[in-house]
């Protein structure tokens, strides 16, 4: 079931935190990916899961794959 990137990660959301707005905190369930992402130490290359983190506090992206 992995996404486009290769990689697709499933959690449960626990808790809504009302101190810190827009926090959510859970747990990862289940993670699935493709080997055709995976480094010689089947580690995952972040360059080829193409992966993005979202600030909601910046609200902007950050490509984790390039230095």
């Amino acid at each position: 079931m992995p996404s486009e990137h290769g990689m697709h990660i499933e959690a449960e959301i626990g808790d809504w935190c009302t101190e810190i707005p827009r926090l959510v905190v859970g747990e990862v369930v289940a993670t699935h990916v493709d080997e055709e992402i995976l480094d010689q130490e089947s580690k995952i290359d972040l360059a080829k899961a193409q992966m993005l983190v979202y600030s909601g506090w910046a609200w902007k992206y950050w490509d984790l794959g390039k230095n």
